[in-house]
């Protein structure tokens, strides 16, 4: 008996940003595929970085591989997310690299450890976020984020989050277009 495994894609969602996060910088487009299963496919990228991450979405916590590349030096990991409640939610995100950016080798190291606590209400997020990069002290990012619909499946996000070990604010925006 001869079976067959479909690994069709049905692109799901265009999105794209502008601005600085706490995870993103510059101008950033989001590719987002969906299986007849749920899973979802996700190809991330800039003029600096690159990336793709599979997931796979259960109740209250989707699992995700993710890997790619970042000023030139590879990199894989995993992140999770977990929704407990329609308004909560945590991200939990591991990247291990080979090397450090524009400076690949074989020697293997954390490039990032991140983590995030999200709540909505209505059509407004608030988030605190705990970024670990390279040996950097870790950098503590809370924001605030407001979104809405823009009609015949389209929609877009504004925010800031602020970056309190370097007072800095990081203001962002995106747009996104569901297929």
């Amino acid at each position: 008996m001869i079976s067959t495994v479909s690994a069709q894609f049905k692109l799901a969602s265009i999105t794209t940003s502008l601005g600085k996060g706490s995870v993103t910088s510059g101008y950033d487009i989001n590719l987002t595929f969906v299986q007849e299963n749920d899973n979802k496919l996700s190809i991330v990228g800039n003029h600096t970085r690159a990336y793709a991450a599979y997931c796979w979405p259960h109740d209250v916590i989707s699992v995700s591989a993710s890997g790619g590349f970042f000023k030139n030096t590879p990199w894989g990991g995993p992140k999770i997310v977990i929704t407990p409640t329609e308004f909560l939610s945590t991200l939990h995100w591991l990247a291990i690299g080979a090397g450090e950016p524009e400076h690949p080798a074989w020697k293997v190291k954390m490039l990032f450890g991140f983590n995030a606590l999200l709540v909505k209400i209505g059509n407004f997020q608030v988030s605190y976020s705990l970024l670990h990069f390279l040996q950097n002290k870790p950098e503590h990012i809370p924001g605030t984020f407001y979104g809405n619909n823009l009609g015949d499946n389209w929609s877009y996000s504004v925010g800031v989050e602020y970056n309190l070990n370097t007072s800095e604010p990081l203001f962002q925006g995106s747009l996104k277009k569901t297929l």
